[in-house]
């Protein structure tokens, strides 16, 4: 009788046990099942462009840096490092979203689910350390112009390796609390609420989330904003100084037009990348999952927009002026 009871007990732990996998494999199903099929459809289709181009690329900008000489310096060290960042999760996560969201579920086991959260963990917080990086080199060298040159190496080296310190950190710790999980929005593993330890991973994504875009994307805003108006008031100075010939009013026309439309389209991506996380990170940790269905689409826009980052990164640095200068090296090798 008690080895009854006992093997009673056991078998249920097995089926909680089961349960717990199977929720974690096949993720928070939503229920709206006609919407989430679209959508995983045009995730396929948008990652199959995506990937080529993404590939080609970042093999070719990481291909020109390594090239040519001008271009190694600690400036396009910060950006080789975002290139390859790119290139990384490309490769490794385009593919395997595709596959599961082909599939419509978790395929691969969870050791490797918890090996692809930790690695994407790492990408995601190194990617925004990095852009905090590159973007407060460059505020320094427009407000120091003089004194930074000097001490910059001794900035950014620091920089670098606190933000691959506080990257592993920040990665292993989902990883040592089991806390990775199928997303169904993502398609891929990622640190979630999980099943195991839920009070843990929900303070993780609480702390993680808000950590890796305030300082991957708001600090980097507003130091493009006040260096875009401290930009707006040099350009005036020396314009009030200079006879404003017909040809110098058609240049600055177009000027302006180009500081307008490049302010309007980075607060337009600040927008859509902003919005949609405040509903990601208040959707989970302080609504609830069982909430999820009414944050569907700006969750799964804030995934497309993530997506874009692999191409936006290479044409953004192709706008470099020695970057062109490769670029036309480059061509006349060839002719």
């Amino acid at each position: 009788m008690l080895s009854m009871s006992l093997l009673n007990v056991s078998d249920e732990s097995d089926n909680l046990s089961r349960t717990c996998e199977e929720s974690r494999l096949y993720g928070l199903e939503y229920s709206n099942r006609n919407l989430e099929t679209v959508l995983r459809y045009i995730l396929i289709g948008f990652l199959g462009l995506q990937l080529p181009i993404a590939l080609i690329l970042n093999a070719f900008m990481i291909f020109l840096i390594l090239k040519f000489r001008h271009l190694r310096n600690i400036t396009f060290f910060l950006a080789l490092q975002l290139l390859l960042i790119d290139l990384l999760y490309t490769v490794f996560s385009t593919p395997i979203t595709i596959i599961s969201a082909a599939s419509g579920k978790w395929v691969m086991g969870l050791p490797f689910c918890s090996l692809t959260g930790f690695l994407l963990t790492i990408d995601w917080q190194m990617r925004s350390i990095l852009m905090f990086v590159i973007v407060c080199d460059r505020f320094c060298t427009v407000f120091m112009p003089f004194k930074y040159p000097r001490i910059r190496r001794k900035v950014i080296i620091p920089l670098n390796i606190s933000a691959v310190l506080v990257t592993v950190i920040t990665a292993l710790i989902p990883v040592a609390l089991d806390c990775t999980d199928f997303n169904r929005i993502a398609w891929y593993c990622t640190p979630q609420n999980g099943c195991k330890n839920p009070d843990a991973c929900q303070l993780v994504l609480i702390v993680l989330g808000p950590l890796s875009n305030v300082i991957g994307s708001y600090v980097p805003l507003v130091m493009y904003i006040i260096m875009f108006i401290k930009a707006r008031k040099t350009q005036n100075q020396i314009s009030s100084g200079t006879l404003e010939s017909e040809e110098f009013l058609i240049r600055k026309k177009k000027e302006r037009k180009a500081n307008v439309t490049f302010l309007l389209l980075f607060l337009a991506l600040f927008g859509v990348t902003a919005v949609p996380f405040l509903f990601y990170i208040t959707s989970g940790p302080f609504i609830g999952e069982q909430t999820l269905d009414a944050y569907i689409l700006p969750r799964y826009i804030f995934r497309l927009v993530f997506s874009l980052l692999p191409i936006v990164d290479p044409i953004a640095i192709m706008r470099n002026q020695e970057v062109r200068k490769a670029l036309k090296l480059l061509r006349n090798m060839f002719k």
